[in-house]
């Protein structure tokens, strides 16, 4: 019977063809089989190919055993009559989606409803390039389909004029279906409006609870609409975390942190949220930080990871001044799931210690978890930069005493206290060791001493060697001053890459005003010189004063550190080394038109335009040579520059995790090696890969660029082609890939695919990348048969009890400090 309708029409050409293929889907008398056949020969229509000058879209139709099997259909966006321009022939797609909409209302026939409705998702996200930019659609058609979608969900009649559903099929199957289709809509949300964006977000909302299915996906989009729908989202988030907050499921843990993870750094959506919604949220979060909660296998760890990651994140978004407000409930809510460690101690378990110690090193500052100086000493050989620091010593390269500095340290509950007394008159540094980061403080002593000491005054320094490098720096010449050893700075403002200076005279004005201080620098300094009092301040005194000696036992809050033994020397320095943030290394690879073989994509040097636009929106571009303030991920920053001389990194100011992007076409690509086993090293060697596939409909799997630890896939495709400048609007589909082997389950926001516009993607991308490395390094360890994850925090904590127990078993041969008499507790020269 299809054949018999299509001969009657083929002479007209492919616009006839199409119409008569649209006929037979809306004749109801016709046969039911050929039906069928045809709604899913029309739902397997797809963008091929899209001119930039023409402006046509070539779209194929999938084979079938007639004579449609090379069928090509080509399509003008311009127009929307049936007019044939040349070899240009117009769709009607306005009647087409006129059908689509009766079979959903009035079809009786399972095998067609099913046909066109699993058919409708994949099609109209091919076809954004073409509604995008052309009314091939009219928008009416649109809003009746959307009006409908909504309808099944709200009033429940999904395949409600279905007679013969089958007993194996389940209604919330067909729900789920509905949904990814209303998923599909919101690439066309500029044709709706407020109210109809509003009804189609409160779907989704019906679906987090309605049909257990449907939870994970209804989610996910949620959370995307975060960034697509910001406006709408701000007004119903409040109502969501509510939903959020009453799912139980735990299967549904990874989606509800991420959710949340992803809110949190979008300040504007959450500006108006109470003090109740924020409690909410930690209590959401606070319920998976125990590893009963958050299950087993790496899923399980993964919760739990990002359980802490939400934590963290939500309480540093907030202002300083209204963190404290939260500290007794955070306390509260996790004392009262959890009991301590020791039967009526004070001892807890570690789930409780990282959440405390995340709220004392936040609780009433805003700054970084680490001092620059320390990674310039650690990372530095030799560690003789110490800017910033009183001492003029490098923090991470001079941990124990010297012939010039007394220096003392202290297990201080979870934390490691160290106390060094400089050379230069009354300055001491104290420095401060958490899970949570390490706190360097200069400290003065403002007394003046008792007495003269000649001999120690004639090589006293009494100005911090911050001022003195300032004074030796600054050269005054010609009544203006200069900066010396200026270099130029990759990109103005660039966070997480060098310092840099730049080399420029001053005006007058400026040069008199710096050189004023600068000989007010030079008086002090030459006064302090003269001053021949020198007080050496011991740590012992600067801590002693601190304590609420005598009125609790000085043992109990401070346990002293053989400061001068090598093996609590280098424990300290190993210490120093483990990172006090998570960092991560992704991958990030083009494909060019045409492109499957991995040297080809390897050695791609360039990328279009948008993939150019989409790589500076990833981070922010350094100078990879001597860089030292940011984590490279292995990349080569000698002046060699075998891996380039610039790389994208990314710094997450609330949890301070730190990304590095491994991208291929800023690696040189050399005739030396003609197989880039130089960028192989590099991206074969990251969990998470980002590939910008341009390939144009070539499968990009796995296999394609094969590794040991290549996990996860995140496939960027645009939607059609673009310039340079309409980038933003562009739609592209983002979908990530888990590697078969694995055995994970769908987790990550683009698990079922998503359609962004460009204005958004570099964000979404990066965050989606950076919960995908997060899973993904949970997994290597748990696959490696190392246990349980271990976070870099939880590893800090570990060491420093580590450290503590040797200290407790080397104090009076392992006896207890508070054993003797009172006088002997009350002895505070044993404890300081």
């Amino acid at each position: 019977m299809m054949r018999v309708a299509l001969v009657e029409r083929v002479s007209g050409g492919a616009g006839a063809v199409f119409d008569a293929l649209v006929g037979v889907l809306g004749d109801q008398d016709a046969d039911v089989e050929t039906r069928a056949k045809v709604a899913g020969i029309l739902g397997g229509i797809r963008v091929v190919h899209r001119g930039m000058v023409a402006e046509t879209v070539q779209v194929s139709v999938p084979g079938s055993e007639d004579a449609l099997t090379s069928l090509r259909l080509r399509a003008s966006i311009l127009e929307e009559t049936n007019t044939v321009y040349g070899d240009i022939e117009l769709l009607n797609m306005n009647s087409y989606f006129d059908i689509v909409l009766r079979v959903l209302k009035k079809e009786p026939s399972w095998q067609v409803y099913s046909s066109v409705l699993n058919s409708l998702e994949a099609q109209l996200i091919n076809m954004v390039p073409i509604f995008q930019t052309a009314s091939v659609l009219k928008s009416e058609y649109a809003e009746a389909l959307r009006s409908h979608l909504c309808e099944i969900v709200e009033s429940e009649i999904a395949a409600a004029g279905v007679t013969n559903l089958p007993l194996n099929v389940k209604k919330s199957d067909i729900y789920l279906t509905v949904f990814r289709c209303l998923g599909a809509l919101v690439s066309w949300h500029a044709v709706f409006g407020k109210a109809q964006i509003e009804a189609l977000l409160r779907c989704f909302q019906l679906g987090l609870h309605r049909w257990p299915s449907t939870a994970r996906y209804c989610l996910q989009t949620l959370t995307i609409f975060l960034t697509e729908l910001p406006g709408p989202m701000t007004r119903i988030t409040p109502d969501n975390l509510m939903k959020v907050s009453r799912i139980t499921s735990s299967s549904m843990a990874p989606h509800i942190l991420e959710y949340l993870s992803t809110l949190a750094r979008l300040p504007a959506i959450h500006v108006n949220l109470t003090e109740a919604d924020y409690k909410r949220i930690f209590g959401i979060a606070l319920g998976y930080i125990d590893a009963d909660a958050a299950g087993e296998g790496p899923v399980g760890g993964f919760v739990l990871q990002m359980a802490y990651h939400v934590i963290g994140v939500w309480f540093v978004q907030m202002r300083v001044e209204d963190r404290r407000r939260y500290v007794s409930f955070i306390i509260g809510h996790v004392l009262a799931q959890r009991q301590p460690t020791t039967g009526g101690g004070e001892g807890f378990d570690e789930s409780v210690e990282l959440v405390m110690d995340m709220l004392v090193q936040n609780s009433y500052v805003d700054c970084l978890a680490k001092p620059d100086t320390f990674e310039d000493g650690a990372m530095t050989e030799g560690g003789e930069s110490g800017d910033g620091m009183a001492s003029g010593v490098a923090f991470g390269a001079s941990v124990g005493a010297s012939k010039d500095c007394i220096e003392r340290s202290w297990i201080q509950g979870n934390s490691v206290l160290t106390i060094r007394n400089l050379k230069m008159s009354g300055w001491a540094e104290v420095t401060v060791r958490r899970s949570s980061g390490t706190v360097v403080f200069s400290v003065k002593l403002e007394n003046r001493a008792r007495f003269l000491n000649a001999e120690a005054a004639s090589t006293a320094n009494p100005v911090p060697a911050v001022a003195e490098r300032q004074v030796s720096d600054l050269q005054i010449e010609s009544g203006s001053v200069t900066l010396p050893d200026a270099v130029e700075p990759v990109s103005a403002g660039a966070e997480g890459g060098n310092i840099t200076s730049f080399d420029h005279e001053l005006s007058k004005e400026a040069s008199s005003i710096l050189s004023n201080q600068l000989q007010s620098t030079l008086s002090i300094r030459s006064l302090a010189q003269a001053d021949p009092k020198v007080l050496p301040l011991d740590p012992s005194f600067l801590l002693l004063q601190m304590s609420p000696y005598p009125q609790s036992t000085p043992s109990q809050a401070c346990l002293p550190l053989p400061s001068t033994e090598e093996a609590y020397i280098r424990a300290l320095k190993v210490l120093d080394r483990t990172p006090v943030s998570e960092l991560h290394k992704i991958g990030v690879l083009y494909v060019a038109p045409g492109q499957n073989d991995e040297v080809a994509i390897l050695r791609n040097a360039h990328g279009s335009a948008s993939y150019t636009r989409f790589v500076c929106a990833l981070g922010q571009m350094v100078r990879l040579q001597g860089l030292r303030r940011a984590h490279t991920g292995g990349l080569d920053t000698s002046e060699a520059g075998v891996d380039g001389s610039t790389c994208v990194v990314w710094e997450d100011a609330s949890s301070g995790s730190q990304i590095v992007f491994h991208i291929t076409t800023l690696m040189p690509t050399v005739d030396t090696d003609p197989r880039c086993n130089l960028k192989k090293r590099h991206v074969g060697n990251d969990f998470v890969s980002v590939l910008y596939d341009e390939s144009g409909g070539t499968d990009i799997g796995f296999d394609t660029i094969p590794g040991q630890f290549n996990y996860i896939n995140i496939m960027v495709t645009p939607l059609g082609t673009s310039t340079y400048a309409d980038y933003e609007s562009q739609r592209f589909h983002v979908v990530s890939k888990v590697k078969p082997d694995l055995n994970l389950p769908s987790l990550g926001v683009f698990s079922d695919g998503f359609v962004v516009t460009g204005s958004v993607l570099a964000g979404v991308v990066r965050r989606a990348a950076l919960h995908a490395n997060m899973l993904a390094v949970v997994a290597a360890q748990t696959r490696a048969g190392g246990g349980s994850f271990t976070s870099n925090a939880r590893e800090r904590l570990r060491q420093i009890k580590k450290l503590a127990e040797r200290a407790r078993k080397a104090t009076s041969g392992g006896a207890s400090v508070l054993e003797g008499d009172r006088s002997s507790i009350l002895d505070f020269t044993r404890y300081f």
